[in-house]
């Protein structure tokens, strides 16, 4: 296990300083060929440690499979030697290193999402006292038409929530499909759907901005060996 635990901590090490390093010594497009070699390297060497951890686990989970919390034991053994130092001062530093830096990471990744969200929760609930006050109740049904050309409906999440449907809509739908609609809209305020979508959404963001940052420096690199 102890294997395991220093290849998971080489990739974790990878992942928090390669990125930011990597960028500094490959932005100026020098050596375009070696930057993409040493960007390649770095996340071929993550997907390697991954790898070669997991077959480590599995293997150690072969042979605790009768007791299972052995296994727990021998990890929990193995990260108290780490953080006492028995497996080195390098590594001992090294566990600290990346602690610091994924409490850091998880700390401000979570204060971004808390802004988010909130700043979605502002603008949602502004939309749907805007849509209860310039519309009108929906006779039979717990739901807000607002006058619009375009066939839609659709819900707001605020205080109160608001399910929306067009005047063009009513127009064009039966009774039947009229409740189903506004049955689905329901549906997705009582799974807090919008909350789910805006945290998927914020992981995406984080994602995109990552890939996008990426392409640029490959795009700079490869412009500069060009000219």
């Amino acid at each position: 296990m102890t294997v395991a635990v220093c290849l998971l901590l080489y990739s974790l090490f990878v992942l928090i300083v390669g990125p930011p390093a990597l960028r500094r010594l490959t932005q100026a497009g020098d050596a375009p060929q070696l930057g993409a070699a040493a960007w390649m390297t770095a996340i071929g060497s993550v997907l390697l440690s991954w790898a070669a951890a997991m077959m480590v686990a599995l293997a150690d989970l072969a042979h605790h499979v009768n007791h299972p919390g052995a296994l727990i034991a021998s990890c929990l053994a193995t990260l108290r030697g780490l953080a006492a130092g028995n497996a080195g001062t390098a590594l001992q530093i090294g566990l600290g290193v990346l602690v610091v830096f994924g409490a850091v990471a998880i700390t401000t990744s979570a204060a971004r999402l808390v802004r988010i969200l909130a700043r979605m929760r502002s603008r949602t609930h502004g939309h749907a006292s805007a849509v209860h006050l310039v519309g009108r109740r929906l006779k039979g049904f717990d739901a807000v038409v607002i006058e619009a050309a375009e066939p839609a409906a659709y819900c707001i999440a605020g205080r109160p929530h608001a399910v929306v449907v067009t005047s063009a809509a009513l127009e064009t739908l039966t009774d039947a499909q009229l409740h189903a609609i506004l049955a689905h809209e329901h549906a997705h305020l009582d799974g807090r759907h919008p909350e789910i979508i805006a945290i998927a959404r914020f992981g995406g963001d984080v994602l995109q901005a990552q890939v996008d940052e990426r392409r640029s420096a490959t795009h700079f690199a490869v412009a500069r060996d060009v000219r």
